[in-house]
This record gives structure tokens, sequence and C-alpha cells, in this order.
């Protein structure tokens, strides 16, 4: 099956868009966190130790890791480790199985399947708006109307 008509027949979903730099979230929360850690660069320090992140997740993994000792799953042939047993298997398939799921698009090659619709969704099938008065575009109305007020 061709990948526009299984987009088309399956629910996707909805995609956030960073208007700084164009990449995609499957979540409003992913979306958030990445302009926060990316673009504001807000340091994490972790009270036990010297680790600093910009990601919360990171910091909580960290703490779960090594201060309080959570069960890490290991990658047999590499140094990967994690606390999820879904991310070894996403890593023992990408890194080291090299099975990739390439866009019917573009060269993007995804980990999952739901790598692959996100990025298809976002990057080939998004409605743009568009500025009347500069080459200004955004997936998001608001985001033009934002544009809009501020900048003409």
């Amino acid at each position: 099956m061709e990948i526009s008509n299984h987009i088309e027949s399956s629910p996707l979903k909805i995609t956030f868009l960073c208007d700084i730099c164009g990449k995609c979230f499957a979540s409003k929360e992913g979306l958030t966190r990445h302009v926060k850690s990316v673009h504001t660069r807000e340091m994490l320090t972790c009270d036990q130790c010297v680790f600093t992140t910009t990601y919360s997740t990171s910091l909580r993994r960290h703490m779960n890791a090594i201060h309080t000792k959570l069960k890490m799953y290991d990658c047999l042939l590499c140094s990967f480790r994690t606390l999820y047993s879904n991310h070894l298997k996403v890593h023992n398939t990408f890194v080291h199985q090299n099975i990739r799921l390439q866009c019917s698009y573009c060269s993007y090659q995804a980990a999952t399947e739901s790598h692959l619709k996100t990025h298809v969704k976002c990057k080939h099938h998004k409605k743009l708006y568009f500025c009347n008065e500069c080459d200004f575009s955004s997936v998001y109305k608001q985001s033009l109307a934002v544009h809009i007020k501020t900048q003409h």
C-alpha cells in the first residue's frame, strides 16, 4: 500500500510544529519541552550531583537511573542504556539491525511507524497559512495572526 493511501485511511495524531526551527512534535508537551530546552536553554541541575541538562525528562531519567536505582535496560551490543524496554527495542531495530522505514517523499528514514507517520504528516501533508505582506508561513493560523499583528 502506498504511504499516501495508508495515511489517508489511517487516523494520524495532530502534529505540533516549532515556528522557530520547523521541528515537528506529536504532542503540545513535546513542543513546549523542545522550545524551553533548545530555544530558551533553561538549565536544570541534579540536586544530588553535578549532572545538568536542558530536558526535564533527562533529569528525571538521571535521578531514576543513578540515584533511585530503577531497573535499566542495557543494550548487549553497545553502551546504550534506557529506563524503557520499548526504547531498547527501537534502538536495536534502528541501530543494530539497520531496519528503517523509508519516507516515500524524501530521504527521511524512521525507526518506528509512528515516527514515520508524524514525519509525513508534518513535512509533506501540512496546510500552510501564508502572510500576504512577506514570505512568512506557518502551519498554525494563530501563529500567522500573531506574526501579522507583531510584524506588520
